[in-house]
């Protein structure tokens, strides 16, 4: 394993973003809903569903393993409180002004590589961390950004292309995170962890009572993945200095893992869930999704048949929801990857979501 030295403690519970992924299966003192051995499978989705979402929302207990997968096991971490280590490109290390937390950065619009090698054999990946975001990040505005951060894989799949914004204190408040850019924007601040908690005043806020204007945002992916080998790229993607707005990474851990698959119905839900309203919710059963690889696409597919009832996809008159379940499919595709993948997008081309493409001012 290639934990960190200044990781000396057993195996802790990952970044509370990786409760998006959880999927309880397992009754506990502090959760009311369990399974049976007399339960279908449909009612066993359906309660799993409730429980991920209560447990999401925070109001059941965070799990360290978010699948309850047996032989889920953690390969890298770093805190950043000693060194960044080999494994990363471009290293720097800081301490924020309040609670001195350390981290991985700041960056400003580049790039950073993580490498590691000698991976245990595994189906699914699990990546999870804390990213800080510190200064005037303008999220999805066309005028005074689009300010973007991207996750990637070095084997081509994109795991995340997002704006993000830290300005909603004076009114620029649209980003696209949790989604990936561009769409229709949701509020600044959406699905953070944190805000305005750092210590970084900016000139640009003096005036207001908190002029503090960083936010932190826990982020989690699970992704189908077999090499031994692990390349990840982050990016800062737009045209701000570093003295204007920065990033950076703190509690940076890597999983690994046999792909759990969906239970009977569980793809169904997950499916709807991938039209919710709330985007948080709606990125928690992307990535449950993406964890079962190609089970998931074939669902998707299933599912845009079923929306289609024998008609022709072109001539779909595609409400809000549906336009949300076509977004996150196509990127569900972009980050599973491969043949079954393709053949996903190509279904999904005759779609026109009319405001796929948006832009806002």
């Amino acid at each position: 394993a290639m934990q960190h030295d200044c990781r000396t403690a057993a195996l802790t519970a990952l970044s509370p973003a990786l409760v998006m992924l959880a999927f309880a299966t397992t009754a506990s003192s502090q959760n009311s809903e369990s399974f049976t051995e007399s339960d279908d499978p449909a009612s066993r989705a359906a309660v799993a569903s409730r429980v991920f979402l209560q447990e999401m929302a925070g109001e059941k207990p965070k799990p360290s393993n978010p699948l309850e997968l047996p032989d889920f096991r953690e390969v890298y971490s770093n805190d950043f409180i000693v060194e960044a280590g080999d494994q990363w490109g471009n290293a720097r290390l800081s301490l924020t002004p309040v609670d001195k937390r350390p981290c991985l950065g700041f960056y400003g619009s580049e790039s950073v590589q993580f490498s590691a090698k000698r991976l245990p054999d595994h189906q699914l990946l699990f990546i999870s961390f804390d990213l800080f975001l510190r200064g005037t990040w303008d999220g999805s505005s066309n005028y005074w950004g689009p300010d973007l951060w991207e996750l990637s894989l070095i084997d081509g799949r994109r795991l995340m292309r997002t704006s993000f914004s830290n300005c909603k204190p004076v009114r620029n408040d649209e980003q696209s995170y949790p989604d990936d850019y561009p769409c229709p924007p949701h509020a600044g601040w959406t699905g953070a962890s944190e805000f305005a908690t750092l210590g970084y005043p900016h000139s640009f806020a003096r005036s207001l009572k908190n002029p503090w204007l960083d936010s932190v945002y826990s982020i989690a992916v699970a992704v189908p993945h077999i090499s031994g080998r692990l390349h990840l790229s982050m990016t800062g993607l737009y045209s701000d200095p570093l003295s204007d707005q920065a990033w950076a990474v703190a509690n940076f851990r890597v999983a690994v893992a046999s792909r759990r698959p969906l239970e009977h119905g569980e793809g169904e839900l997950l499916w709807r869930q991938l039209g919710d309203d709330d985007p948080v919710r709606a990125n928690a059963a992307l990535w449950r999704l993406a964890s079962a690889g190609d089970q998931a696409i074939r669902v998707a597919r299933e599912q845009l048949e079923s929306m289609a009832g024998g008609a022709s996809l072109d001539t779909l008159l595609l409400g809000p929801s549906q336009r949300w379940q076509i977004r996150r499919a196509r990127r569900l595709a972009r980050v599973v990857g491969g043949s079954e993948s393709q053949a996903l997008l190509a279904q999904l081309a005759s779609l026109d979501t009319a405001d796929e493409d948006f832009l806002p001012n």
